[in-house]
Protein backbone atom coordinates (compact mmCIF):
# COMPACT_ATOMS: atom_id res chain seq x y z
CA UNK A 1 0.00 0.00 0.00
CA UNK A 2 2.69 2.52 1.02
CA UNK A 3 4.81 1.57 -2.01
CA UNK A 4 1.83 2.00 -4.36
CA UNK A 5 1.05 5.43 -2.95
CA UNK A 6 4.67 6.45 -3.33
CA UNK A 7 4.35 5.98 -7.09
CA UNK A 8 1.30 8.22 -7.40
CA UNK A 9 1.54 11.82 -8.50
CA UNK A 10 -1.50 12.70 -6.41
CA UNK A 11 -1.96 10.99 -3.07
CA UNK A 12 -5.60 9.99 -2.56
CA UNK A 13 -7.32 10.17 0.79
CA UNK A 14 -7.88 6.53 1.77
CA UNK A 15 -10.56 5.14 4.05
CA UNK A 16 -9.88 1.59 5.23
CA UNK A 17 -12.75 -0.82 5.86
CA UNK A 18 -11.98 -4.05 7.71
CA UNK A 19 -14.03 -6.13 5.26
CA UNK A 20 -16.30 -7.34 8.05
CA UNK A 21 -19.43 -7.25 5.85
CA UNK A 22 -17.77 -9.14 2.99
CA UNK A 23 -16.41 -11.69 5.46
CA UNK A 24 -19.88 -12.15 6.94
CA UNK A 25 -21.55 -12.68 3.55
CA UNK A 26 -18.82 -15.06 2.36
CA UNK A 27 -18.57 -17.06 5.57
CA UNK A 28 -14.92 -16.22 6.29
CA UNK A 29 -13.23 -14.78 9.36
CA UNK A 30 -11.10 -11.63 9.59
CA UNK A 31 -8.45 -12.00 12.29
CA UNK A 32 -8.51 -8.92 14.52
CA UNK A 33 -4.85 -9.10 15.47
CA UNK A 34 -3.77 -9.45 11.82
CA UNK A 35 -6.02 -6.55 10.82
CA UNK A 36 -4.60 -4.38 13.60
CA UNK A 37 -1.06 -5.33 12.59
CA UNK A 38 -1.74 -4.35 8.97
CA UNK A 39 -3.15 -1.02 10.16
CA UNK A 40 0.00 -0.32 12.19
CA UNK A 41 2.31 -1.13 9.26
CA UNK A 42 0.43 1.02 6.77
CA UNK A 43 -1.10 3.72 8.97
CA UNK A 44 0.84 6.50 7.26
CA UNK A 45 -0.88 5.67 3.95
CA UNK A 46 -4.46 6.47 4.90
CA UNK A 47 -6.60 9.03 6.69
CA UNK A 48 -9.21 6.82 8.34
CA UNK A 49 -9.66 3.20 9.33
CA UNK A 50 -12.74 1.50 10.72
CA UNK A 51 -13.25 -0.98 13.51
CA UNK A 52 -13.57 -4.67 12.69
CA UNK A 53 -17.33 -5.04 13.02
CA UNK A 54 -19.28 -8.19 13.83
CA UNK A 55 -22.42 -7.96 11.71
CA UNK A 56 -25.55 -8.08 13.87
CA UNK A 57 -23.60 -8.30 17.14
CA UNK A 58 -23.22 -4.94 18.89
CA UNK A 59 -21.39 -6.46 21.87
CA UNK A 60 -18.79 -8.20 19.74
CA UNK A 61 -18.32 -5.03 17.69
CA UNK A 62 -17.75 -3.01 20.86
CA UNK A 63 -15.34 -5.67 22.15
CA UNK A 64 -13.31 -5.36 18.93
CA UNK A 65 -13.29 -1.58 19.32
CA UNK A 66 -11.91 -1.87 22.86
CA UNK A 67 -9.33 -4.49 21.85
CA UNK A 68 -8.04 -2.28 19.04
CA UNK A 69 -7.83 0.64 21.45
CA UNK A 70 -5.80 -1.54 23.81
CA UNK A 71 -3.42 -2.10 20.88
CA UNK A 72 -2.92 1.66 20.64
CA UNK A 73 -5.28 2.28 17.71
CA UNK A 74 -8.30 4.57 17.32
CA UNK A 75 -10.57 2.97 14.71
CA UNK A 76 -13.77 4.70 13.68
CA UNK A 77 -16.64 3.07 15.62
CA UNK A 78 -19.42 1.30 13.72
CA UNK A 79 -23.09 1.16 14.70
CA UNK A 80 -25.29 -1.28 12.77
CA UNK A 81 -28.86 -0.95 11.65
CA UNK A 82 -30.98 -2.35 14.47
CA UNK A 83 -28.68 -1.10 17.24
CA UNK A 84 -30.04 1.70 19.43
CA UNK A 85 -28.82 5.03 17.97
CA UNK A 86 -27.86 6.11 21.50
CA UNK A 87 -24.71 4.04 20.87
CA UNK A 88 -23.46 7.01 18.83
CA UNK A 89 -23.63 9.20 21.94
CA UNK A 90 -21.61 6.67 23.94
CA UNK A 91 -18.81 6.70 21.37
CA UNK A 92 -19.02 10.50 21.11
CA UNK A 93 -18.44 10.75 24.87
CA UNK A 94 -15.15 8.91 24.29
CA UNK A 95 -13.97 11.46 21.73
CA UNK A 96 -15.21 9.95 18.45
CA UNK A 97 -16.57 12.82 16.36
CA UNK A 98 -16.53 10.72 13.18
CA UNK A 99 -18.39 7.41 13.21
CA UNK A 100 -19.81 4.81 10.83
CA UNK A 101 -23.24 3.31 10.19
CA UNK A 102 -23.38 -0.20 8.76
CA UNK A 103 -25.68 -3.15 8.16
CA UNK A 104 -27.83 -1.20 5.70
CA UNK A 105 -26.90 -2.76 2.35
CA UNK A 106 -29.51 -5.58 2.30
CA UNK A 107 -32.27 -2.98 2.79
CA UNK A 108 -31.19 -0.21 0.43
CA UNK A 109 -33.10 -1.38 -2.64
CA UNK A 110 -36.35 -1.45 -0.66
CA UNK A 111 -35.55 1.94 0.84
CA UNK A 112 -35.09 3.52 -2.61
CA UNK A 113 -38.50 2.23 -3.68
CA UNK A 114 -40.06 3.42 -0.42
CA UNK A 115 -38.65 6.93 -0.81
CA UNK A 116 -39.94 7.09 -4.38
CA UNK A 117 -43.45 6.21 -3.20
CA UNK A 118 -43.38 8.63 -0.27
CA UNK A 119 -43.91 5.85 2.26
CA UNK A 120 -41.85 5.04 5.34
CA UNK A 121 -39.34 2.27 6.00
CA UNK A 122 -37.89 1.13 9.37
CA UNK A 123 -34.39 1.93 8.12
CA UNK A 124 -35.41 5.54 7.45
CA UNK A 125 -36.82 5.84 10.98
CA UNK A 126 -33.53 4.49 12.35
CA UNK A 127 -31.46 6.85 10.21
CA UNK A 128 -33.59 9.82 11.27
CA UNK A 129 -32.81 9.05 14.88
CA UNK A 130 -29.11 8.40 14.17
CA UNK A 131 -28.74 11.79 12.54
CA UNK A 132 -30.59 13.45 15.40
CA UNK A 133 -28.21 11.91 17.94
CA UNK A 134 -25.21 12.70 15.75
CA UNK A 135 -26.26 16.35 15.46
CA UNK A 136 -26.76 16.60 19.22
CA UNK A 137 -23.19 15.40 19.83
CA UNK A 138 -21.36 16.97 16.90
CA UNK A 139 -20.71 13.64 15.14
CA UNK A 140 -20.17 13.24 11.40
CA UNK A 141 -21.44 9.98 9.91
CA UNK A 142 -20.03 7.65 7.27
CA UNK A 143 -22.50 5.30 5.55
CA UNK A 144 -21.11 1.92 4.51
CA UNK A 145 -22.55 1.02 1.10
CA UNK A 146 -24.87 4.04 1.26
CA UNK A 147 -24.52 5.54 -2.22
CA UNK A 148 -28.20 4.93 -3.01
CA UNK A 149 -28.91 8.35 -4.51
CA UNK A 150 -32.16 9.22 -2.65
CA UNK A 151 -30.39 8.35 0.60
CA UNK A 152 -27.38 10.51 -0.29
CA UNK A 153 -29.69 13.44 -0.97
CA UNK A 154 -31.86 12.96 2.11
CA UNK A 155 -29.19 12.93 4.81
CA UNK A 156 -26.16 15.06 5.60
CA UNK A 157 -23.51 12.35 5.43
CA UNK A 158 -19.92 13.29 6.00
CA UNK A 159 -18.94 10.39 3.77
CA UNK A 160 -20.30 7.30 2.04
CA UNK A 161 -18.75 4.41 0.13
CA UNK A 162 -19.82 1.75 -2.32
CA UNK A 163 -18.41 -0.74 -4.81
CA UNK A 164 -21.37 -0.29 -7.17
CA UNK A 165 -19.46 2.30 -9.23
CA UNK A 166 -17.27 -0.55 -10.50
CA UNK A 167 -20.13 -2.69 -11.81
CA UNK A 168 -19.82 -1.33 -15.34
CA UNK A 169 -16.43 -2.76 -16.19
CA UNK A 170 -17.30 -6.04 -14.50
CA UNK A 171 -20.72 -6.65 -16.00
CA UNK A 172 -21.08 -4.12 -18.82
CA UNK A 173 -23.97 -2.38 -17.05
CA UNK A 174 -23.21 0.96 -15.42
CA UNK A 175 -24.74 4.29 -14.42
CA UNK A 176 -23.78 7.86 -15.25
CA UNK A 177 -25.05 11.00 -13.58
CA UNK A 178 -27.29 13.23 -15.70
CA UNK A 179 -26.59 16.65 -14.19
CA UNK A 180 -29.28 18.23 -16.37
CA UNK A 181 -31.97 16.38 -14.44
CA UNK A 182 -30.17 15.42 -11.23
CA UNK A 183 -30.70 11.70 -11.81
CA UNK A 184 -28.63 8.63 -12.65
CA UNK A 185 -29.04 6.97 -16.04
CA UNK A 186 -28.32 3.29 -16.64
CA UNK A 187 -26.24 2.31 -19.64
CA UNK A 188 -25.95 -1.26 -20.87
CA UNK A 189 -23.08 -2.06 -23.20
CA UNK A 190 -24.59 -2.95 -26.58
CA UNK A 191 -27.88 -1.12 -25.91
CA UNK A 192 -27.89 1.14 -28.98
CA UNK A 193 -31.01 3.08 -27.99
CA UNK A 194 -29.77 4.12 -24.56
CA UNK A 195 -26.22 4.75 -25.77
CA UNK A 196 -27.30 7.04 -28.59
CA UNK A 197 -29.71 8.91 -26.30
CA UNK A 198 -26.88 9.56 -23.83
CA UNK A 199 -24.04 9.85 -26.34
CA UNK A 200 -23.18 13.50 -25.63
CA UNK A 201 -23.12 12.87 -21.87
CA UNK A 202 -20.99 9.77 -22.32
CA UNK A 203 -18.45 11.76 -24.32
CA UNK A 204 -18.31 14.37 -21.55
CA UNK A 205 -17.43 11.57 -19.16
CA UNK A 206 -14.68 10.21 -21.37
CA UNK A 207 -16.47 7.19 -22.82
CA UNK A 208 -16.64 6.53 -26.58
CA UNK A 209 -20.29 5.69 -27.45
CA UNK A 210 -19.19 3.69 -30.50
CA UNK A 211 -17.02 1.40 -28.37
CA UNK A 212 -20.01 0.78 -26.11
CA UNK A 213 -22.27 -0.13 -29.01
CA UNK A 214 -19.70 -2.63 -30.25
CA UNK A 215 -19.84 -4.57 -27.03
CA UNK A 216 -17.10 -6.95 -28.13
CA UNK A 217 -14.62 -4.05 -28.19
CA UNK A 218 -15.77 -1.82 -25.35
CA UNK A 219 -13.06 -0.17 -23.28
CA UNK A 220 -12.97 -0.99 -19.59
CA UNK A 221 -10.78 2.05 -19.09
CA UNK A 222 -13.43 4.35 -20.62
CA UNK A 223 -16.17 2.94 -18.42
CA UNK A 224 -14.02 3.43 -15.30
CA UNK A 225 -13.55 7.07 -16.35
CA UNK A 226 -17.27 7.58 -16.91
CA UNK A 227 -18.26 5.93 -13.64
CA UNK A 228 -15.74 7.77 -11.49
CA UNK A 229 -16.32 11.16 -13.12
CA UNK A 230 -20.06 10.75 -12.66
CA UNK A 231 -19.56 10.89 -8.91
CA UNK A 232 -17.48 14.03 -9.27
CA UNK A 233 -20.28 15.66 -11.26
CA UNK A 234 -22.87 14.41 -8.75
CA UNK A 235 -20.82 16.06 -6.01
CA UNK A 236 -20.96 19.39 -7.84
CA UNK A 237 -24.67 19.01 -8.54
CA UNK A 238 -25.41 18.53 -4.85
CA UNK A 239 -23.33 21.56 -3.94
CA UNK A 240 -25.18 23.71 -6.46
CA UNK A 241 -28.73 22.42 -6.03
CA UNK A 242 -28.92 21.09 -2.48
CA UNK A 243 -26.24 23.23 -0.82
CA UNK A 244 -24.63 19.96 0.24
CA UNK A 245 -20.93 19.69 -0.49
CA UNK A 246 -19.95 16.27 -1.78
CA UNK A 247 -16.37 15.40 -2.62
CA UNK A 248 -14.85 12.39 -4.33
CA UNK A 249 -11.61 11.83 -2.45
CA UNK A 250 -10.37 8.89 -4.49
CA UNK A 251 -8.13 11.27 -6.38
CA UNK A 252 -8.52 14.84 -5.15
CA UNK A 253 -5.81 17.05 -6.66
CA UNK A 254 -7.15 20.29 -5.20
CA UNK A 255 -5.37 20.03 -1.85
CA UNK A 256 -8.35 21.80 -0.28
CA UNK A 257 -9.36 20.83 3.24
CA UNK A 258 -13.06 21.62 3.31
CA UNK A 259 -13.57 20.11 6.74
CA UNK A 260 -10.96 22.39 8.29
CA UNK A 261 -12.65 25.32 6.55
CA UNK A 262 -15.86 24.56 8.42
CA UNK A 263 -17.92 23.43 5.44
CA UNK A 264 -20.46 20.63 5.51
CA UNK A 265 -18.82 17.86 3.52
CA UNK A 266 -19.95 14.53 2.15
CA UNK A 267 -17.14 12.37 0.80
CA UNK A 268 -17.69 9.49 -1.56
CA UNK A 269 -15.10 6.73 -1.34
CA UNK A 270 -14.98 4.58 -4.46
CA UNK A 271 -14.25 1.01 -3.47
CA UNK A 272 -12.42 -1.62 -5.49
CA UNK A 273 -9.99 -4.45 -4.85
CA UNK A 274 -7.88 -3.85 -7.97
CA UNK A 275 -5.42 -0.95 -7.68
CA UNK A 276 -5.29 -0.64 -11.48
CA UNK A 277 -8.97 0.29 -11.53
CA UNK A 278 -8.44 2.90 -8.83
CA UNK A 279 -5.52 4.33 -10.79
CA UNK A 280 -7.74 4.70 -13.87
CA UNK A 281 -10.43 6.41 -11.79
CA UNK A 282 -7.82 8.69 -10.23
CA UNK A 283 -6.55 9.66 -13.68
CA UNK A 284 -10.09 10.54 -14.79
CA UNK A 285 -10.76 12.72 -11.76
CA UNK A 286 -7.43 14.50 -11.84
CA UNK A 287 -8.15 15.77 -15.35
CA UNK A 288 -10.89 17.98 -13.89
Amino acid sequence: MVAWLGRQRYKPTIFVDSGGFSAFTQGVVVNLREYAGWIRRNKSAFAHYANLDAIGDARATLANQLRMEQMGLRPLPITHYGTDPSELAVYAAHGYSYQCLGGMVPHLRDVAATLASGERHPLLDWLDRCFEVAAEHGVGLHGFGATTWPLVCKYGWRSVDSSSWAAGYRYGDFAIFDYRRGVWQNVRVGDRTAIMRLSSLLREYGADPLSLVRDDKFSRHNIIHASAKSWLVAQRWLAAHRKQEMQVFLADASGRDAVAAGQAVTKVYLVDTDLRHLEAARDALNKE
